[in-house]
């Protein structure tokens, strides 16, 4: 068939069919990129976002933890204060997550998550207050101790001061010469005299 064409015809149809082939080569490219551009802008717009909300919630759920625990030992306020400051955190970051899940069409887990993290964090903020009131309990249970044994160390000391003093009347009354005598009498009846 290219056998008994001119050569100019034969050269033409070779750079058409270059061009043809060069137009579907492009064609394919631009294809695949614009496949490309819709991935990553759903990568830059949800998946990275929502990487950046977990960790954030995460990270001060961690620090939340820790400073309630803390409280819950030392009974120090500044730890609460703390656990207190980063529930706070970590209630704006879900809120976030919430708005991020809502407006992207891809992160269908997500939805399911933030809401029963929401309510996981509303039941750990109930118990944190619960918290709050028994260590207040504890707090006056403390001082009612306290004051009791203050008043069993005063009673302690007074006891052991009049001890002290009626030793010394005692001692003052001739007690000591009774003494001497009873020590005596004692080792001349099992043969200790000397």
């Amino acid at each position: 068939m290219f056998t008994h064409m001119k050569l100019g015809t034969k050269i033409a149809t070779g750079f058409g069919l270059l061009i043809l082939i060069a137009c579907l080569l492009g064609g394919l490219a631009v294809f695949n990129m614009k496949s490309v551009q819709g991935r990553s802008t759903m990568l830059a717009t949800e998946y990275v976002p929502e990487v950046e909300v977990a960790n954030n919630v995460e990270r001060n759920s961690l620090l939340t933890m820790y400073s309630v625990r803390g409280y819950g030992l030392s009974f120090d306020e500044k730890y609460l204060t703390d656990g207190r400051k980063y529930l706070a955190e970590v209630k704006k970051h879900l809120e976030n997550a919430g708005k991020l899940a809502e407006t992207s069409a891809h992160l269908t887990v997500l939805k399911s998550t933030v809401a029963d993290c929401v309510k996981n964090v509303q039941e750990y903020e109930s118990l944190l207050e619960e918290t709050v009131i028994d260590v207040a309990k504890i707090g006056e249970t403390r001082k009612g101790l306290d004051h009791g044994a203050a008043q069993y160390m005063q009673a302690c000391q007074a006891f052991l001061a009049h001890q002290n003093q009626a030793a010394d009347e005692e001692l003052r009354a001739g007690a000591e010469a009774a003494k001497h005598r009873r020590i005596n009498n004692s080792r001349f009846y099992w043969g200790l005299t000397t």
